[in-house]
């Protein structure tokens, strides 16, 4: 049997704590994951921080969520980010692709997960040792949980291994 070798994907996910990775060498299971804490918020501190990660990992692909899009929230910084980020990726010849909030429910629907709760909490299911990671049910009142971040990335990278 031919076996065509894996890509090495990393899955980022900046969000209002920091940066949510995950970074895979085979699919469905993360070998490096977490969430980057950056203080005070700024773009060129997540760049930067980025850009350490893309030349530790060394990928062949990077995924990102879509910076804008039907059901986006996503706020301005970000959405800056994001594109920063596609650009970095051009320029050093990885490509970069992205995949919007409703492409990762229209996956995880199938499985029913519809929510971002919902969601990890299937990821879990898969990937026993995230269990400690798996955000609590919040009320609307409460912030994200720490690990949200973490588990948007790893639902990225999912979603385009289901896709793919």
């Amino acid at each position: 049997m031919n076996y065509e070798p894996f890509e090495n994907i990393l899955a980022l996910y900046p969000n209002v704590k920091g940066i949510g990775y995950a970074f895979f060498q085979e699919e469905y299971e993360p070998k490096y994951y977490g969430v980057s804490v950056v203080k005070p918020m700024n773009n060129e501190k997540c760049l930067k921080r980025i850009v350490a990660m893309i030349q530790t990992y060394e990928p062949s692909l990077i995924l990102i969520p879509t910076p804008d899009g039907k059901y986006n929230r996503k706020r301005k910084r970000i959405q800056e980010l994001l594109q920063e980020i596609t650009l970095y990726a051009k320029k050093h010849n990885i490509p970069a692709k992205s995949y919007s909030r409703e492409q990762i429910r229209l996956v995880f629907e199938q499985f029913d997960a519809k929510s971002k709760q919902e969601i990890a909490e299937k990821i879990c299911i898969w990937i026993p040792q995230l269990e400690a990671c798996r955000p609590m049910k919040r009320k609307i009142f409460n912030p994200e949980h720490y690990y949200q971040g973490m588990f948007d990335a790893i639902s990225l990278a999912i979603t385009h291994f289901y896709v793919n």
